[in-house]
């Protein structure tokens, strides 16, 4: 062999060399950028959702919309029955239940309390001037300076309620007994609700000054758990209408546009936006012995998967 030829072997074999690291350095430069897009699929912020604890109470957890980041937010077994996020999320209200006594003669005291997310301190709510309202559902306002919550008493079950954050200025939207469950707008201006009248459960809307209220729905059945998107242009909600187990909806705020997002034999239940409206928390119940999990899917009902595991329930989950 010539040396030029041998010249002219070595230049084919290390422009082979240079393709071959060329495609390697391209695979690991596209990778990251291709696991960064699949993660982008999910919108951002955290899920809040209650699950068990060691001492068979409940405790606060939250979770990444793709099920990573589970943090354990409360320890020691609180009794939690229902909690949201304050806007910062610095926060959590909740609403607590604890027994006293026991067997036949126990009962339940029940109260709200703002959870510290950094270190973990709880402050009691006292409701000052109406010890007797036994609160639920509790949420803050938009501002961080309010809860509102359902409430009941022995005068009126289940009202829906506004507070200030030391307890004081109680104060009612309605005033009718028979609200179950309402929401904020995120801009503060009005509440979503539903009321159970003449055994059938609809949704509202009504400003929160009380005034300007409207029915939205008008079906047989429950509807129920109403949550509006962050635009403030659709809701979200839970029915049982056409003889169905429980499933997820959306709709239009005035009630138009109606749109089944699950199906099945399973209950749904809890529906909360992410902050970008895409996306949609919810729980569901998976039968017997494997309680509900909580599930992400599109807001349009597409793509539904589970995301908590190794827990033998997660519930009421919130989005922010």
């Amino acid at each position: 062999m010539t040396n030029i030829s041998k010249t002219l072997r070595y230049a084919s074999s290390f422009r082979h060399f240079c393709a071959l690291v060329g495609c390697i350095v391209l695979f690991l430069s596209v990778a990251p950028v291709c696991a960064a897009a699949k993660h982008a699929a999910y919108s951002g912020g955290e899920i809040l959702f209650i699950g068990p604890s060691a001492s068979h109470k409940r405790d606060l957890f939250s979770v990444r919309p793709d099920g990573s980041g589970l943090r354990k937010l409360t320890r020691q077994g609180i009794g939690c029955i229902g909690a949201s996020w304050s806007p910062d999320k610095k926060s959590v209200v909740m609403s607590i239940a604890t027994k006293i006594g026991s067997g036949k003669t126990s009962t339940y005291r029940y109260n709200l309390a703002i959870l510290n997310v950094r270190n973990g301190a709880i402050r009691n709510v006292a409701i000052v001037g109406y010890p007797q309202v036994k609160p639920f559902n509790p949420a803050f306002s938009p501002s961080g300076q309010q809860i509102v919550f359902v409430g009941s008493s022995r005068k009126n079950f289940f009202v829906l309620y506004r507070i200030n954050l030391d307890g004081t200025h109680l104060w009612h939207f309605t005033g009718y007994g028979g609200e179950r469950s309402g929401h904020l707008s995120h801009d503060g201006r009005k509440i979503t609700f539903s009321y159970i009248s003449r055994g059938k459960e609809n949704i509202y809307t009504t400003n929160v000054d009380g005034k300007n209220e409207h029915q939205i729905t008008y079906k047989n059945g429950a509807d129920y758990s109403p949550n509006f998107s962050p635009n403030e242009k659709k809701i979200a909600f839970v029915s049982s209408r056409h003889n169905q187990s429980f499933q997820i909806f959306t709709m239009n705020v005035d009630g138009t546009g109606e749109k089944q997002l699950t199906y099945g034999k399973e209950k749904n239940y809890s529906p909360t936006f992410s902050l970008d409206g895409r996306q949609i928390a919810f729980a569901r119940y998976l039968g017997v012995g494997k309680g509900s999990q909580i599930f992400v899917m599109n807001a349009d009902g597409t793509n539904q998967h589970r995301i908590t595991f190794g827990m033998t329930y997660a519930t009421f989950p919130d989005w922010r």
